[in-house]
């Protein structure tokens, strides 16, 4: 087993979740699944973003989901769409439970063309990498948990 700080997983593609894994795992739902794209988008639940909604993830997916599905996953990195004072942040993530993915760890291991699309989609300004994605995370957390909008924050966006 390969051991290194960023390793979420043994090198030989275990998925015994580690110490680590659910340290850096989230709880996500989805609002709009892939389509014609292998990425689903959703929230991470339990967060609030600087916009008032919840944390928005962007999740690299090998099987079909649907709306309001609940999924444990793992950051890979994070897509920084700020502008001016208006932040915007999209963790990009991988099912801690896809046997096909969860080897994923870093941006630089998702191949090149779905990261093309989602520059596409999305109009990408800066990727920030996995340790950006769990800060940003943790943030939108400790803002949830302090917000006095708690009717809202569960709920998936009108």
């Amino acid at each position: 087993m390969q051991k290194k700080s960023q390793n979420l997983f043994s090198s030989a593609g275990s998925v015994r979740a580690t110490q680590k894994d659910s340290q850096n795992s989230f709880t996500a739902m989805i609002e709009i699944p892939k389509g014609s794209s292998n990425m689903d988008y959703g929230f991470i639940l339990d967060t609030l973003a600087q916009d008032g909604n919840p944390l928005d993830v962007i999740i690299i997916v090998s099987e079909t989901t649907f709306p309001g599905r609940i999924i444990e996953v793992k950051p890979i990195g994070m897509l920084d769409l700020s502008l001016d004072k208006k932040i915007d942040q999209k963790i990009l993530c991988v099912p801690v439970n896809d046997l096909f993915l969860n080897h994923i760890n870093e941006l630089r291991q998702i191949p090149s063309r779905f990261l093309q699309e989602i520059k596409k989609t999305f109009r990408t300004h800066k990727w920030l990498d996995r340790e950006a994605a769990v800060k940003a995370v943790r943030q939108a957390q400790d803002l949830f948990a302090t917000s006095a909008k708690h009717p809202e924050r569960n709920q998936a966006r009108q």
